[in-house]
């Protein structure tokens, strides 16, 4: 008894031992191993919670920018609607298309706007066509007066307008040919910027260059009414034709006139001698008869007359030897001009060329032409 008395006791003080060791701060390896299992699982959940919050965080931050590209994109549809109403898409941004076909063949129920009246009244009073003319359903000039009046209503010179469009229409028949296929009568541009078409700082048409552009039919005698034009040239375009017209007479500030390669026919313009500003006369390889008229003697700043290739006659050298600038006399191929014409051209101390080949001029070749020391070339076979 005694024994196990004692054994119990020691027991007592052993679990008494280990409460005191524990109340000491003391924690057991059963209790410290179930304590650290539950941080671990406050850790675990703690990071999942972290997680939740950024990932609640993130959608919150989508959304709002969603929300806002969409009001953005809400709020430019409304403005554009602000702006007129929707219109089909189209990629076409040429001008709209203005029927002047009814303008043109003046049918019964075409009203002439009051700008067309004005147009055709001012046309009338200044000469440049008549009132039959621009009556004229089949006529250039009639077409030219519907395109100015219903169609180009341009703020720069409607007569200049007008008469550059009815050589247009006169002169472009041939719809493949270069001239048809240019920017003559666009609207849109000035006629300064037309093909070929040089003007001055005041706008006004100092130079019309069409050669080789496939123009044809008779010269219109509108075109008499651009009086700053200097220089015309419509060379090799072997379809004009008829005769020039005598209205250009008053193109006083013409310096060149190139008709080389056309099939101009009649006698030379006597008028042509009033313009005493030419420098340049070409009408190689036409069809020109008759003489050279005496008025051209007027014409004393002449630098080129080249009338090669026609069909001339008389005796031309008492009106040259009046060109005292001249410099390249191109007679050639002309059969029947005759007399000594280098007798009369010794005191034309500017030439360069002289080419008279296959004619009947005649006599002996003068010594003084080698005294001109500008001359480089002289052609004289197939004469008497």
């Amino acid at each position: 008894g005694f024994h196990n008395e004692s054994q119990s006791r020691r027991q007592q003080r052993l679990t008494l031992t280990t409460c005191e060791h524990v109340r000491g701060g003391e924690i057991l390896p059963e209790e410290s191993s179930v304590d650290k299992h539950a941080e671990w699982k406050v850790g675990i959940l703690e990071t999942r919670k972290r997680k939740c919050i950024c990932l609640v965080l993130l959608l919150c931050i989508i959304g709002i920018a969603v929300g806002v590209a969409v009001g953005l994109s809400s709020s430019s549809s409304s403005n554009d609607g602000d702006e007129g109403p929707e219109t089909p898409p189209t990629t076409n941004t040429a001008p709209p298309t203005i029927d002047i076909e009814p303008c043109i063949a003046i049918e019964p129920s075409y009203v002439p706007s009051d700008q067309l009246q004005t147009i055709r009244d001012s046309l009338v009073s200044e000469n440049i066509s008549e009132d039959a003319t621009l009556n004229d359903p089949g006529s250039a000039q009639r077409r030219a007066l519907c395109w100015v009046a219903e169609i180009d209503q341009s703020t720069s010179s409607t007569t200049q307008r007008y008469i550059m469009a009815v050589m247009k229409y006169q002169l472009g028949n041939n719809e493949e040919s270069k001239f048809a296929k240019s920017n003559w009568v666009d609207r849109s541009k000035s006629e300064c910027d037309w093909e070929g078409v040089t003007c001055d700082s005041a706008g006004k048409v100092t130079a019309i260059e069409l050669d080789k552009k496939g123009l044809e039919g008779n010269l219109p005698k509108e075109m008499s009414g651009l009086s700053a034009l200097s220089v015309l040239d419509l060379s090799f375009n072997i379809k004009i034709t008829g005769v020039i017209p005598e209205e250009f007479s008053n193109l006083g500030s013409l310096t060149t006139i190139n008709f080389k390669g056309v099939k101009l026919t009649g006698t030379l313009p006597t008028f042509l001698g009033q313009l005493t500003s030419l420098k340049r006369i070409n009408f190689d390889t036409n069809e020109f008869h008759g003489t050279i008229p005496i008025e051209y003697g007027n014409l004393v700043n002449l630098v080129e007359f080249n009338l090669n290739n026609n069909d001339l006659e008389g005796s031309p050298g008492n009106i040259i030897k009046k060109w005292p600038k001249l410099e390249l006399l191109l007679l050639d191929k002309n059969n029947n001009l005759n007399g000594t014409i280098l007798d009369d051209l010794i005191s034309l101390s500017s030439l360069v060329d002289i080419t008279i080949e296959y004619n009947e001029f005649s006599g002996t070749l003068p010594s003084e032409l080698g005294e001109i020391t500008s001359l480089r070339r002289i052609r004289v076979t197939r004469n008497e």
